[in-house]
Parts: structure tokens; C-alpha cells; sequence
């Protein structure tokens, strides 16, 4: 019989379909009986589990003043109960809701098993491959363990851990690397077959749009595969076999030769098939950390070099010929008397240079007020329409810097980078896992497979350029995921929010529940509001006339039968249709408002003033209750969730990836100098929303006793109608500044500033 807790939840979590077992999931409970079956457990045994396990749902949150009793005394969850930090065991559990203070002679009882000689034998095949430092729950059996264990609060739920602590298995996310010939495989050896050159290079391009990848940028022409320096960089490394996919050379090569904005220079697609999505500039910055980090300092020192190199000359005034203008075509420019002949030179030198940004509001402002362009206006590291540019080429230097941080701390000599892939399923494959889908990080952009004398380990990196992320840009109910709340969850929100002061009772219904926090609701007493408003006949005639005279000019996306004034009859029909709250209502709702500030009928301006106002009122109301709904469950949660690929506080926290921010190396070492404590549901505990700042901001706070406070401001919260008093609730959340820095601080701590 395996009673080894470890296995059972990465066996159960294995067998689950997202491989994130629900204990509260019938079926989910239907896997882990036929697991237990499997462990070789009886049915008495089974059926004590399960029970154990439904009793750990069916436990209450602590009360309001129950987590302010635990937050004065200093107390941290420990998995069974709550307990001083400084202090083995546990004083207090959470029962039915309560904090109720724990028998001690029960505590020594379970901390006294620690010492007694473990049941789980190592060498057998099921147990082969288990974390070598764990240990069950206080020492008790399997059942037991799993009656003390408020399910929620696991953290991880399940890992499991090499013998040098290196994770293989977590969620049921295999990260395991077989040994395979990556540097030889086909996936890095083959050429970019798709587009072939001579369809890359018979590409059109979009009427009226500037650049494109038939228009390269004027000299020289980059051409990675047959550089001599490239050349001589693969010949150092022993390529072949490949550190990287060869035909990232290419894929690099068509991005630096093309410029522009349009479609046919922005999406991936068109340099090479297959391509996914994404902001094509950043994209290119992770090809150049791709190939970077997969080469020993001195040949990635020449890589860049070669590219930096590559870069300059197409905007070099003294080149032969010049790749950007000259001074002698500046001084023709300022020397002309004529501000409109001016301005035509300047358009004229933009055509003649069309990867640079030199017709721009600024310079045709200086340039017609007679102004020479300053340093700024000219620097054209920054003022360019490169595909691959100085900005992208120096984050990718930086993020380089963060990765070797991270491998030499983490896989110190004798390992060593054997490959470095994209995120792509063939690349990811190629390194030796065979399941791209459901084994790899959520937020990764790239891998390194790192060769040890133990065999191949996997690397999952996150790539930032800097701090400036936006985390969310979207509506309350994406975020937060309401259309797909359980009544489970529901339940849970109500109760953690009923005795919250801070939040208000928005529809009436005498208790704060997700219907107070909803733009979706918002939106409908909005949307009834203004409906109602118009739906006095007298009111429709007078909008009819207010168009006809031209004091109204209803949007486009009304649909209304142009051409007006005056309204045609099928016009006039469609009116009515809005009216009667039919069609874009955003913009149906910003005609009313139009209505109310146009009317000559003062008891209507009255009326409508009050609607107007009534909606600010309600939409001010609804966005404080929204940004006051994160600090509660189920929402945080889903909020956190929501966020991970921008910026995965869990994965890094429990080391399945690392984020390359800048130069810094944001990992599972440098979180926990940051944030002070050792496992994810303590920070996810510390995380709070401070309204007292304007735009709020999400706040990890550490109050332990004996030792340092600490807070650190995650990110800004900026909750707004996106057209005041007519426009959806949008909910935006920014990186704040002074969570990089202190990143940054603890980064230079954990890793001494990569010295």
C-alpha cells in the first residue's frame, strides 16, 4: 500500500482531464478512488479519504473578526491550522468558521510522529523519482492528513521534485526531458521553407501603407545565413548540431530587412509559416534572446555585435550611400524661405528614407515654425520603423543577463545550455517532451534545455522588456470570469463580503452579491434608464427635429439610412427601433445625452439631468465595489488567475518558470527575499487593495511578528466608464513602478547583481 501524499495527487492529477483535480468534483473524487484502488487501498480506506475530504470542503471561511484575531497575533497558515511562525506545530484550527484554540496534548501527539521510521520505501518503482525531502503531513497516514487539510489552501497542490530539488511533475504538467538529439533533429536543422525567398520577395504592398518586406531598408541587406561572422560564431559553438533552430537565421534576416506598419509587415505569418500571434517588434526581441542565450558569453557578445552592427548601417548619413539624411539635406530644408516648400522637402526626405520617422506631428511643427529638429527628433535608434531595432536588441541583451543569473544559481558548472527553442510546439518537442499542450508553462515564451550529469532539465523563461506591463485591459466580468461563477462561488462571495463596509448594496436586494460588482448589470439599469427616458412620444419627435436641424449628429455605428439631415422615412424607422432600445447601446446612450443637452425644453433637461446623474452615481458606486471585490474569494483568485501570463506570480513563486524582466532574474529565490514568506497561499494572503491611493492598487503586506513589515505595490487599478454617464465599465491594471524596484533590490540580493 503507497500512502505517499505526494504521489497520490500527482497520480490523481495525472488522470484528471486538465489536470487540476477538484476535490468538490464528483468525478474528480470518482479518479482519486480509482487511484487509491490502484495505491493498493481498501474500500474502508477509500471511503475514509473521501469522507475526510468532503468534511475539508464543507468547512467555513473564518469569520471577519476570527482573520483580524489571526492577523493580531501573528499567526500563519500552516497547512492544518494556524501557528506562530517561529514555532513548530499548530495553536489554533479553523472550526466550522471559528478559530478554536488546539488541545496541546493532541499537537504533541502529531508532532511527536516526525521522529517515528517512515513507512515509504524509496527504491520502489512507484516511488522512484518523489521529492527527496518530503514528509507527510505531521507524520500521519494518508486519511488523516487529508482531514486537516482545508483543500484550497494547498500550496502546491501537488509537486513532485528531483533529488536535487529540480521539479519533474507539477499540476500534472510533466517537465521531465528525455534524452534526445535536439541539435540534429529536423526542427533545427531544416530550412525556413515557407514562405520560400522568392515569395517573401514578390510580396506587395498595401496601397497607401509605408513599408514592406519588397521594400528593404536601403543598405546593406542582412543576410544572417551567410555572414562570415555568423559563419565563424557557428563554427565556434560546433554547429552542427544547432544550439537553436537554424532557420531563425532567416526568419531574423527578413525581420531586419523590412519596415513599416502595415499588414504585410506586421504579422508573423509572413516571414514564416505558421506563425502565432502577437506585437511583431516583440517578437523579434525574443528571437535575438532565443538564439542569445543558447550561446557561451563570448560568441552571444559577437552575435549581438553582428546585429548591432547590422542595425547602425541602415542609419548611417555617412554611409555610401547615406541610409539616413545628411546634414547638407537638412540646411536645404531650413535654408527654404517657404514654410508649405518646406514642409514638401520634409515629405520628400520621408519618401527617400521610409524606415525612419521623419515626417512626425513634432517635425512638421519645428519645420513649418521655421525651427531646425533637435537631437531627439533626429535620433533615429529611437525614430524608425525597423522591424528589429536598438530597443528591442538592448532588452534582449538585458533579458540574457537575467537568464544567466537564474542557470547560475540554479544549474551551476558542470551543467551547461545545450539548447535554446521558442515557444512553439515543434521546438518545445524537439527538446526531448512530447506533450507540448499539457506540459508547458502558461506564460512562457521560451525554453533552454540544460544538460547536468543527472541528464537534461527543462527551463521555462517568461520574457519582459521592462516594468511598463499592462496586466488587464478588459471588462470586470472577463476578469473575474462571472458568467461562469458556480452558485458555490457565489455563496462564498457573499458571505466574505457581508460584513464588508467598503462596498454597497448597488441593486437593492439587501445583501452585497455579484450583481453589485457586475458592469453587465450596471449596463442594464443604465441601458433601461435612457430607454425609458425616450420613450415619451413627444420626446421621439423632438429628436427627429434635432437631427433634421443638424444640432444632433448620431454615430455610425447606429445604422441610421444616410444621407441626413433630413431623416427619410426608413431613417425615421430605424429611430424607433433605438428607441425602443434596439442597436448599439453605448452610442443609443450618448444620443440621449445629446437629446438632454440640445432640448430647449427645460423640464426634459431636468429629467434628463437626474439621468444622467443617477447613472454617475451608480457607475462611481458599481466601480468601488469592483475594486473592493478583489480582496475576497472567489474574485481574487480569478483575478490572480486571470493575470498569469503577464505575470505569473504562482509559476515563479513555486519555480515552474522564471521571468527574464530587464536584467533582473524574477524567480522562486527572489520572490521569497521580496515577499518573506515560503509558499504561494501566504503571499496570495498578503495580497490587499488599498483604495486610499487614486488609481487604487493591488498591496502585498507582511506584518509577521519579530520581523520586518514589508509592502510592496504590485499594480495600479484603474476601474473607469469608458464614456462618462454612456460608456461599458473597463477595468485596466498596470505594473506599478515600485514593484520592479524592488525587485530589482531583492534580484541583487539573491544573485549579487549577476557578478
Amino acid at each position: 500500500m503507497n500512502t505517499n501524499i505526494n504521489d497520490i495527487l500527482v497520480e490523481w492529477a495525472y488522470r484528471v482531464k486538465d489536470g487540476k483535480p477538484n476535490p468538490k468534483s464528483i468525478g474528480d473524487k470518482i479518479v482519486l478512488e480509482s487511484v487509491l484502488k490502484d495505491f493498493g487501498w481498501n474500500i474502508v480506506q477509500r471511503d475514509e479519504l473521501l469522507k475526510n475530504l468532503t468534511e475539508a470542503d464543507e468547512n467555513k471561511p473564518l469569520s471577519k473578526n476570527d482573520k483580524k484575531k489571526v492577523k493580531d497575533m501573528g499567526l500563519v497558515w500552516k497547512g492544518r491550522g494556524y501557528g506562530k511562525p517561529n514555532q513548530d506545530g499548530i495553536q489554533f484550527k479553523n472550526v466550522d468558521g471559528k478559530l478554536v484554540a488546539v488541545d496541546k496534548k493532541d499537537d504533541k501527539k502529531s508532532g511527536e510522529k516526525l521522529d517515528e521510521p517512515s513507512e515509504f520505501e524509496r527504491d520502489t518503482p512507484s516511488n522512484q523519482g518523489a521529492s527527496a525531502d518530503f514528509q507527510r503531513d505531521g507524520g500521519k497516514s494518508a486519511s488523516d492528513s487529508a482531514k486537516n487539510v482545508e483543500v484550497k489552501q494547498q500550496a502546491p497542490s501537488n509537486i513532485q521534485k528531483d533529488e536535487n530539488g529540480r521539479i519533474e511533475v507539477i499540476d500534472g504538467k510533466d517537465k521531465r526531458l528525455k534524452k534526445s538529439d535536439t541539435g540534429n533533429s529536423q526542427t533545427y536543422t531544416e530550412e525556413l521553407g515557407s514562405p520560400t525567398d522568392e515569395e517573401f520577395d514578390s510580396k506587395t504592398p498595401d496601397e497607401n501603407k509605408m513599408g514592406h518586406p519588397n521594400e528593404p531598408v536601403p543598405n546593406p541587406k542582412t543576410d544572417l545565413d551567410n555572414d562570415e561572422k555568423m559563419k565563424k560564431i557557428l563554427k565556434a559553438v560546433g554547429s552542427p548540431p544547432y544550439k537553436f533552430p537554424k532557420k531563425y537565421l532567416k526568419l531574423v534576416s527578413r525581420m531586419m530587412n523590412s519596415h513599416g506598419t502595415s499588414a504585410a509587415v506586421t504579422k508573423l505569418t509572413n516571414y514564416i509559416k505558421g506563425g502565432g500571434a502577437g506585437q511583431i517588434n516583440s517578437q523579434a526581441g525574443e528571437l535575438l534572446t532565443v538564439i542569445g542565450s543558447s550561446l557561451p558569453p563570448k560568441e552571444r557578445e559577437e552575435f549581438f555585435n553582428l546585429i548591432e552592427e547590422q542595425l547602425d548601417a541602415q542609419m548611417d548619413p555617412n554611409g555610401n550611400p547615406p541610409t539616413a539624411p545628411t546634414d547638407k539635406e537638412f540646411e536645404e530644408i531650413y535654408n527654404e524661405p517657404d514654410a508649405a516648400k518646406r514642409l514638401r522637402k520634409l515629405q520628400e526626405l520621408q519618401d527617400k528614407y521610409p524606415h525612419l520617422k521623419i515626417e512626425t506631428a513634432a517635425t512638421k511643427k519645428r519645420i513649418k515654425n521655421g525651427q531646425q529638429l533637435t537631437g531627439t527628433n533626429k535620433n533615429w535608434k529611437v525614430q524608425n520603423n525597423l522591424i528589429v531595432n536598438h530597443g528591442w536588441l538592448e532588452a534582449a541583451k538585458k533579458n540574457n543577463e537575467a537568464i544567466d543569473k537564474y542557470i547560475k544559481k540554479k544549474y551551476p558548472p558542470p551543467c551547461t545550455v545545450e539548447n535554446s527553442a521558442w515557444d512553439t510546439k515543434e521546438d518545445f518537442e524537439s527538446l526531448g517532451n512530447d506533450n507540448y499542450e499539457k506540459n508547458k508553462g502558461g506564460s512562457s515564451d521560451q525554453y533552454l534545455k540544460v544538460s547536468c550529469e543527472d541528464g537534461p532539465h527543462l527551463v521555462e523563461i517568461s520574457l519582459k522588456k521592462d516594468g511598463n506591463i499592462r496586466l488587464t485591459n478588459s471588462s470586470p466580468s472577463k476578469l473575474f470570469d462571472y458568467p461562469n461563477l458556480t452558485d458555490e462561488e457565489k455563496k462564498q462571495f457573499e458571505d466574505a463580503t457581508e460584513n464588508d463596509d467598503t462596498m454597497e448594496d448597488v441593486d437593492g436586494d439587501g445583501k452585497i452579491t455579484v450583481a453589485d460588482v457586475s458592469e453587465a448589470e450596471f449596463n442594464k439599469r443604465m441601458d433601461e434608464r435612457y430607454v425609458d427616458y425616450m420613450k415619451d412620444e413627444d420626446k421621439f419627435n423632438e429628436l427627429v427635429k434635432l437631427i433634421n436641424e443638424g444640432k444632433i449628429s448620431p454615430a455610425s455605428e447606429l445604422k441610421i439610412p444616410k444621407p441626413y439631415p433630413p431623416l427619410s422615412e426608413e431613417g425615421i424607422a430605424r429611430l424607433r427601433q433605438l428607441q425602443q432600445g434596439k442597436g448599439d447601446s453605448r452610442k443609443r446612450n450618448k444620443m440621449v445625452m445629446d437629446f438632454i443637452n440640445a432640448t430647449e425644453n427645460e423640464e426634459w433637461r431636468e429629467d434628463g439631468k437626474g439621468v444622467i446623474e443617477d447613472t454617475l452615481e451608480d457607475s462611481k458606486t458599481t466601480q468601488r465595489n469592483i475594486v473592493n471585490a478583489m480582496k475576497h474569494e472567489p474574485l481574487k483568485s480569478k483575478l490572480l488567475d486571470n493575470i498569469r501570463e503577464k505575470l505569473p506570480l504562482k509559476s515563479l513563486f513555486e519555480n515552474e518558470e522564471m521571468m527574464a524582466l530587464d536584467d533582473i532574474s524574477f524567480d522562486d529565490d527572489v520572490m521569497k527575499e521580496c515577499f518573506g514568506v515560503d509558499n504561494w497561499n501566504e503571499l496570495k494572503e498578503g495580497l490587499e487593495v488599498d483604495d486610499s491611493t487614486d488609481p487604487p492598487s493591488i498591496v502585498y503586506r507582511l506584518d509577521k511578528e519579530g520581523g520586518e513589515a514589508r509592502e510592496i505595490r504590485i499594480a495600479s487599478i484603474n476601474v473607469r466608464q469608458d464614456g462618462q454617464g454612456y460608456g461599458r465599465i473597463r477595468l485596466d491594471m498596470d505594473l506599478e513602478s515600485d514593484f520592479e524596484n524592488q525587485m530589482r533590490d531583492c534580484d541583487s540580493k539573491v544573485h549579487g547583481g549577476g557578478e
